[in-house]
Formats: C-alpha cells, sequence, structure tokens
C-alpha cells in the first residue's frame, strides 16, 4: 500500500438563490451562484484542498468553508467505518514489507544547492523575514504598461519584480457554445519563453503553463468582468471569440498575479472590430466591454508563516500556496490551493483580508 500521514476526506458547499449550502445537486452547481470544493486532513483538519468559483463575499465565503469542513467530517467517517470493515476482512492476509532506506538515490548538485537554500528560505520565514528584505504582505516593485504592441488590439506588459508578462488580445468570429448561445467567449492560453527560465522549454503546453491559463481564465470569466452576452452576432450562430495569449518572458515567481494583472490591463484597452458582410475589420473605436477589474493575489505558506507575492525561491521551498481573485467591494470570485502542504482555516481567512486589501491597491495600477 501507499503510506500515508492522515486520512484526507472532501465535501462542497456552494451558494444557489442567495443561500450557501452544503453538497449541490447537478444542477444546482450548473446554475447556482457559487461552488467550494474542499478537502481537509482528518485529525487536524487543516485545508488540503480548496477551489472556488462564482461570487461571495467574505462572510459567505467563511460559512461555505465551515459547511464543507462539516460535510467532510461527515464523509470521513464513513471513509473509517468502510476501511475498517475491509481489513477486518482482510487481516489475515495482510503481511509487512519493509523498504531499504534512502532507495540509494543520490542528490545532484543542484538538488544539494537548493536544499541548502531551501533551510535558509525556512529559517527566514520562522522569524518573519523574507530573502530580499520584503515584509511578509508586501509585493515587489509593480510596473504596468497598458497597449505595449502597437499593432495589437489589445496589450499589456506587466513586471512584478522580477517577473514579467506580457498579454495579448486578439478576436475572431465563431459559433456559441451550446449552453449560452447568446453569449461571445473567452479562451486564455499561455506560453513559457525558454528564454524566461533555463527550466522552460519549447513544445507542447508544460503543465504549469496549462496551470497559469486556467487560474488566470476562472478569475475573469468567474468575475463576468467581459459583458458576453453584447459579443453575440446572431444568437446560436455567430459570437465574438476573445483570445487572451499570456507570454512569460521572465519568470522569478508568482506567475499568477503578474499574468492576471496583465490580462486584465490588456482587456481593459482592447479595441473592438466591426463585423460586416462575413468581413472582420480591425479599424475601430470600439472599446471591448469590460466593466470588472478581477485581480490575482498569492500567497505562499513556508512552516507557518504565510506570505505574500513569493519569489522565485520562496515558491521552490513552499509548502502550500494559495491564490484568491477578488473584485471590488471586496467580493472573491475564484480560489485555487497549490502545492502539497495544508492550510488552516484561520489562515487563509487572514489572507483573504490581505488579498481584498492588496486587490485595492493592484487595481489603481490599471
Amino acid at each position: 500500500g501507499i503510506p500515508m500521514k492522515d486520512m484526507v476526506a472532501a465535501c462542497a458547499a456552494g451558494k444557489i438563490d442567495g443561500q450557501v449550502v452544503l453538497d449541490l445537486g447537478k444542477k444546482e452547481d450548473n446554475f447556482g451562484e457559487a461552488d467550494v470544493p474542499l478537502a481537509i486532513t482528518a485529525h487536524d483538519e487543516e485545508i488540503v484542498l480548496l477551489q472556488m468559483d462564482g461570487a461571495l463575499s467574505k462572510s459567505e465565503f467563511e460559512k461555505a468553508v465551515a459547511l464543507a469542513k462539516k460535510g467532510s467530517k461527515e464523509v470521513y467517517k464513513l471513509q473509517k467505518e468502510a476501511l475498517k470493515r475491509r481489513y477486518q476482512a482482510l487481516k489475515p492476509e495482510l503481511k509487512v514489507v519493509r523498504k531499504a532506506p534512502n532507495g540509494g538515490e543520490q542528490m545532484s548538485s543542484e538538488d544539494i544547492k537548493w536544499e541548502v537554500k531551501s533551510d535558509y528560505i525556512h529559517n527566514l520565514a520562522a522569524k518573519g523575514l523574507r530573502h530580499d528584505g520584503r515584509k511578509l504582505d508586501e509585493y515587489r516593485e509593480i510596473v504596468v504598461k497598458p497597449n505595449y504592441i502597437e499593432n495589437a488590439l489589445g496589450s499589456s506588459l506587466v513586471k512584478i519584480g522580477g517577473t514579467q508578462v506580457l498579454a495579448g488580445v486578439s478576436m475572431g468570429v465563431g459559433s456559441p457554445y451550446p449552453d449560452t448561445p447568446n453569449e461571445g467567449a473567452l479562451m486564455t492560453g499561455c506560453e513559457l519563453v525558454p528564454l524566461a527560465s533555463p527550466t522552460f522549454e519549447s513544445g507542447p503546453p508544460r503543465p504549469e503553463a496549462i496551470e497559469v491559463a486556467r487560474v488566470v481564465d476562472r478569475g475573469i470569466r468567474e468575475s463576468h468582468a467581459i459583458d458576453m452576452s453584447s459579443l453575440c452576432i446572431e444568437e446560436g450562430e455567430t459570437v465574438w471569440l476573445v483570445m487572451l495569449d499570456l507570454h512569460v518572458l521572465d519568470y522569478a515567481g508568482n506567475l499568477f498575479d503578474a499574468s492576471t494583472l496583465a490580462a486584465t490591463s490588456a482587456l481593459l484597452n482592447t479595441r473592438m472590430p466591426k463585423y460586416e458582410d462575413g468581413k472582420i475589420i480591425r479599424e475601430s473605436n470600439k472599446k471591448l466591454p469590460v466593466n470588472k477589474k478581477p485581480v490575482e493575489c498569492t500567497f505562499a505558506k513556508i512552516g507557518d508563516t504565510i506570505m505574500l507575492d513569493p519569489i522565485l525561491e520562496e515558491e521552490k521551498t513552499m509548502d502550500a500556496r494559495i491564490t484568491f481573485a477578488t473584485l471590488e467591494k471586496n467580493t472573491l470570485c475564484a480560489a485555487q490551493k497549490g502545492g502539497f502542504g495544508s492550510f488552516k482555516e484561520k489562515e487563509v481567512m487572514d489572507a483573504l483580508d490581505i488579498a481584498f486589501k492588496k486587490g485595492k491597491e493592484l487595481r489603481k495600477y490599471l
């Protein structure tokens, strides 16, 4: 079997008709206002998985997390009883298999370097300090340059410290999705340019690129920042397609926040082309209908210390990561937990408070 430190149980809460409820049915999930899947470890109840889509206030999010934790505890009881029954039946057949220590593998010089640096970062974090001297809730220097590509419909270059992301927007015409026949569509892609980091390679999209595109897309989509209904040309037949392309030019940590800031900035400055007689005409001064400004704030957990905007060294050392997408008026529209470690519920809520505060600061750049 697989050695495990604890049992993991999961459940989901959500919002339907203005009410936060546990265990949404299929229709409630499809047409509800928010969805919050969550998983906890059984004994210490720390959060090991958390995702959120929709629109929730902080109090609604707190209620959803509490309900999902309650449901997870009930699921754990069922898991525990099922395992007891199973292993009581198998007990006579079980054998103990011992494994040789270390497996005989040697660490490379690169592994040793990061192991030493990881210890250094951990020791700093335990004292409430950071490798670059920032406060735990402080961003690196931020630079936003909208309309960076002159000939693009929309573009923006964003720098957060040494991380640099270029967002470009193009538009085309196509068929709508069957479940939204009168709405346009958003498609987001991410390219990790090989020159941005020695670990990036050319070829098919890497898992890291897919994750960045997915997290950025979710934050924008769930915020309803773009008025998709106004992108309908002929209901059920023809709609505008918004293509958002993210190019990571330099990677020094925290791609999520830089990419979302670049994406939102580019969308806010996008000029919509015209569609006449089956042809796309680029010459137009009409702006893409963007009425909200979603931004994302990412936190890393190292030991018991939570820090905003992790640099590359902190990302390589972190135990867990959580990203919040927020809107004006302290609305949470998406959340994504990453990494193998866990968060206490209070740590999540404290980080969310900082995300609301820092979100206001990030929107000043847009």
